[in-house]
């Protein structure tokens, strides 16, 4: 809390995360979270662990709540929708792209590259999911790059990110895509991007996936 406050009072943003340590550290990070707000927040892993000792943390449509002797307190206020239209929007005091003024030109750039070859290709529509070209596209990085996201780039018209409810504000910072799809823990992210697809009227399109780095699991798409 201390350390908190000092980054708070100096202007700096911080980050209150937790990852596999079971619900005991989940619930110290999530009282720890609503009490300072931090600017990002990566409170994920109580669950599926064997032979927890501590209970008495729960998540329902993507919120985290922990209860104590004390107080019961919710995460939701730290959360995103599950989708969103970011262009123009100040979420939780993080700006669109703050943390990629410089690279806008670059991923500006990178994109009217790859909607060249995608033209010359004869490809409406290129899925992206390999991290190393998300980031090249779009300044999109997170630790969390074993979780899926994808860039849904056509050839004319604006782009579309799907991303994890909890990686959005991470997003909001490192891009300028104006458009996000937000899918929670519990969805299939596969399907949920298979239906974003359908959403924006480009099933019937030629549409192309940059395999690189694809999970496992996503493979089926």
């Amino acid at each position: 809390m201390a350390a908190a406050r000092r980054l708070t009072d100096a202007g700096i943003p911080f980050m209150i995360g937790q990852m596999n340590e079971g619900a005991a550290a989940t619930a110290a990070a999530l009282h720890v979270a609503c009490a300072t707000s931090p600017a990002f927040a990566e409170l994920y892993g109580a669950d599926g662990l064997i032979d927890d000792p501590v209970s008495g943390v729960s998540y329902t449509a993507g919120t985290a709540h922990a209860i104590t002797h004390l107080a019961s307190v919710s995460l939701s206020t730290l959360l995103p929708p599950t989708s969103s239209e970011t262009s123009d929007m100040d979420n939780g005091g993080i700006r669109q792209g703050s943390d990629r003024r410089s690279r806008k030109r670059t991923t500006t750039s990178g994109v009217a590259r790859a909607r060249k070859l995608l033209s010359v290709a004869g490809i409406d529509v290129m899925v992206v999911t390999g991290p190393e070209n998300i980031y090249y596209l779009t300044g999109q990085q997170t630790p969390g790059y074993y979780t899926f996201q994808a860039l849904v780039l056509p050839a004319e018209g604006e782009p579309t990110f799907v991303v994890r409810q909890l990686e959005y504000f991470n997003f909001i910072a490192n891009t300028f895509i104006a458009n996000a799809e937000i899918y929670q823990d519990g969805d299939q992210p596969v399907n949920f991007l298979v239906n974003v697809i359908k959403a924006r009227g480009w099933a019937s399109k030629r549409i192309a996936n940059r395999q690189a780095r694809l999970v496992p699991s996503d493979r089926d798409l």
